[in-house]
């Protein structure tokens, strides 16, 4: 009988080896397939490359209620009180022969903060998302925050966090990073 569990201990032992060996294996054959991500940081008033038509250049950043987004801005959103918005100012050049709607490509974006671990995805606030083809035009671009994404009392605190409009995320991570919003 003791020989019996000492073969059964054996195998036990084997087998976690055989798992941990695997594992060990994979994860070392994942990290070399997909290494860690090179980094493009630019701060405001830097051109990005986004791709051979498309430069970006952040203006500013702002953080404003539904009142003052309306006032700012002239963008009405509703009059929600718990409700806030980080708006980002763009300016963006369109390089190529044909018009492209920058829509389409500011729904890639994110917003992220560090080191909270915030993140949140924007929406487009012109006239016309449309950018005509060969010119530069100012775009405003605006993140909602709720109460439910950073609690009244921690948003001042957050806010000082540095903020990441991220661009693109692998296999180059392309952000213009703003240090805190004023």
């Amino acid at each position: 009988m003791k020989h019996f569990k000492h073969k059964k201990r054996m195998a036990v032992c084997l087998i976690a080896a055989l798992f941990i060996v695997l594992f060990i294996i994979g994860f070392i054959d994942v990290n070399l397939r997909f290494p860690k991500p090179q980094e493009e940081l630019y701060s405001i008033d830097e051109w990005v490359s986004w791709n051979d038509d498309i430069r970006i250049k952040a203006k500013s950043i702002d953080y404003c209620s539904s009142s003052e987004l309306t006032q700012k801005y002239g963008i009405k959103e509703g009059n929600n009180d718990k409700i806030f918005y980080i708006v980002t100012k763009l300016e963006v050049n369109n390089t190529s022969n044909k018009d492209i709607n920058f829509e389409h490509i500011f729904e890639k974006f994110n917003l992220v903060m560090y080191p909270i671990g915030y993140e949140n995805q924007g929406m487009i606030f012109t006239d016309s998302p449309i950018i005509a083809a060969n010119s530069t035009e100012e775009k405003i671009a605006c993140f909602t925050v709720s109460e439910g994404l950073i609690r009244n009392e921690r948003r001042e605190a957050a806010l000082q966090n540095d903020i990441y409009l991220c661009l693109k995320v692998y296999p180059v991570r392309q952000a213009i990073v703003f240090k805190g919003v004023q």
